[in-house]
């Protein structure tokens, strides 16, 4: 997810505060744990890290978001490549935005599915179940699907 379930309360807590009915969107937090597209534009505005790094790659036409969402119906090898390509580009951007601050980095890393991409990885090496490889690669697919579809 984009952004934790806390931070969308409060997103949706500060739209509602200004006026206006944020009912649907908090529904949508609360049953389908998705990003709505009001909290997905706030979060663009505030420049927050999860939504630069992606919007970053996507800019830099980086092949890795090609390969996101084109990866339905591929291989397991494909899905295995993308975890690991997203694992790595996390670690990276962490190196350049949050140095110093532990809690940034992780808040970053949970909001990207890192954990859950690398369990993923390690269920398909360890029983050859890939399921829920697929699901943390498609959670990540939805991120940048949600934040390419306002443009």
């Amino acid at each position: 997810m984009l952004a934790t379930r806390h931070d969308c309360y409060v997103i949706l807590y500060e739209i509602q505060n200004s006026g206006t009915d944020v009912s649907s969107e908090l529904n949508e937090v609360i049953t389908k744990n998705s990003v709505p597209r009001v909290v997905v534009e706030e979060l663009i505005k505030r420049e927050n890290p999860v939504v630069m790094f992606y919007l970053n790659l996507n800019k830099k036409a980086h092949k890795l978001i090609k390969e996101l969402l084109t990866c339905d119906g591929k291989p397991v090898s494909n899905y295995i490549k993308i975890a690991s390509s997203l694992i790595t580009q996390g670690v990276i951007a962490v190196e350049h935005v949050y140095t110093d601050d532990v809690s940034g980095q992780n808040d970053f890393f949970e909001c990207l599915g890192l954990k859950q991409l690398s369990e993923g990885i390690k269920t398909y090496f360890d029983t050859g179940d890939y399921s829920s490889l697929v699901e943390a690669v498609n959670r990540n697919k939805e991120d940048v699907k949600s934040l390419l579809d306002r443009e």
